[in-house]
């Protein structure tokens, strides 16, 4: 059975849930940011904190930043259904404004949890890390005509999480300087957390776990590791060593059409509170 949001943690969401209904265009996007709304809720009640210490700004400045990022209705539209709102201060001003209210105090670590997410946790004694190997091997296809187009692409998504490509970048000359970089979005909760990476995180450092592999010509070639950035984001180097050593005349300029890699080598990371 779901669990129930109190009568005062009710209130608020129904109330937010008016107002979206008003100012959002009807999109998945919205449906989506009301379901993670209530499970936030939900774990703030189950968590001891008050609705009053969410809002120590006011419901306004809390709603602002809720659908700063939704696709909203223009500005006449919205005059038509409500008064403008009045957009403050950002969410981390709020949440800074909460820790100094409620310093030392049982709700602490949970606000600090809310402001840094699976960073917390990661480095935090209070909880205990696990790791499980991933044997999904994964075929990613990039356009080498239009680099850029291939940001923000999912190449993998489950229970736990999911997995995207944060960017491309060309950081030198020449094709060993070409780098993608992947970003895990976990699945976050005070009590337990989980995400999907290429790094494995259960003794507090990392390991890299993936793998990323180049198929050209009928050859398969390793990608080199470039690096990790934060606790979410990692990458490799599209060419490696080897492909490298073997087509020392291929330049930037000669890469056109699609290539072909495969990642492996995943790793669920899972965090319970003591």
């Amino acid at each position: 059975m779901r669990k129930r949001l109190n009568k005062n943690y009710a209130k608020l969401y129904r109330k937010i849930k008016r107002l979206v209904r008003a100012d959002v265009r009807p999109h998945e996007m919205r449906d989506e940011a009301m379901k993670k709304l209530y499970e936030m809720l939900l774990e703030a009640q189950g968590n001891g904190v008050s609705v009053q210490a969410l809002l120590p700004q006011g419901f306004d400045v809390f709603y602002s930043e809720f659908v700063a990022e939704l696709p909203a209705f223009t500005h006449e539209e919205r005059l038509q259904r409500r008064s403008v709102m009045h957009f403050l201060y950002c969410t981390c001003i709020t949440f800074l404004a909460v820790l100094l209210l409620f310093e030392h105090t049982p709700t602490d670590e949970y606000l600090t949890y809310l402001e840094q997410g699976v960073s917390y946790v990661i480095h935090n004694d209070d909880y205990i890390a696990a790791s499980y190997p991933i044997d999904d091997t994964i075929t990613i296809e990039i356009d080498f005509d239009d680099l850029e187009s291939n940001a923000g692409k999912c190449v993998w998504e489950g229970e736990n999480g999911k997995i995207i490509i944060n960017r491309i970048t060309i950081a030198g000359e020449g094709i060993k300087a070409i780098q993608i970089y992947f970003k895990s979005y976990p699945k976050k909760g005070f009590n337990y957390s989980e995400m999907v990476s290429g790094l494995d995180w259960a003794r507090k450092g990392f390991t890299f776990t993936a793998k990323m592999t180049l198929n050209y010509e009928g050859e398969n070639y390793n990608c080199g590791i470039c690096g990790v950035e934060g606790t979410d984001r990692w990458g490799f180097y599209f060419f490696g060593i080897d492909f490298v050593s073997t087509h020392e005349d291929m330049e930037i300029e000669d890469l056109h059409g699609v290539y072909k890699f495969t990642l492996e080598g995943l790793t669920l990371n899972t965090w319970k509170r003591k």
